[in-house]
């Protein structure tokens, strides 16, 4: 039984690693297209739904490196805040963190599903 958790774990592991490159990958390619949207428009020269390219490469970057970064503890950088208090000065810090967060998450996942919900009734939709 160990040794099936370990091998999946090293599987996993992998399996974050993968998606961390993979997200520095894309990361780079949205360097690319904005500079090449950016330097082509005063050339004449246009990218073909680059605007698109680049955002469907924002939500890949994030989602592929979430797992990575969540295991290595990289996620928030607040940590370089907290980790300089101790007890609970720490405790509480990190309560107003969580709620903070939590109050942001909250916002743009409100605003999120009304920006649906008036797609919908504009029947707005996208390419």
């Amino acid at each position: 039984m160990a040794r099936a958790l370990s091998l999946l774990r090293r599987l996993l592991d992998g399996l974050y690693l993968a998606g961390g490159v993979l997200s520095g990958l894309f990361l780079i390619a949205i360097l690319l297209l904005m500079m090449g949207l950016s330097l082509g428009r005063p050339l004449g020269i246009d990218i073909p739904s680059g605007d698109e390219f680049a955002a469907w490469c924002m939500a890949a970057m994030a989602f592929l490196g979430l797992a990575y970064t969540f295991k290595s503890g990289d996620m928030i950088r607040v940590g370089l805040l907290i980790d300089r208090f101790e007890g609970r000065t720490k405790w509480i810090i990190e309560i107003i963190s969580l709620v903070t967060a939590l109050g942001f998450t909250g916002f743009f996942a409100w605003h999120a599903v009304e920006f649906i919900r008036l797609s919908y009734i504009l029947n707005d939709r996208s390419t």
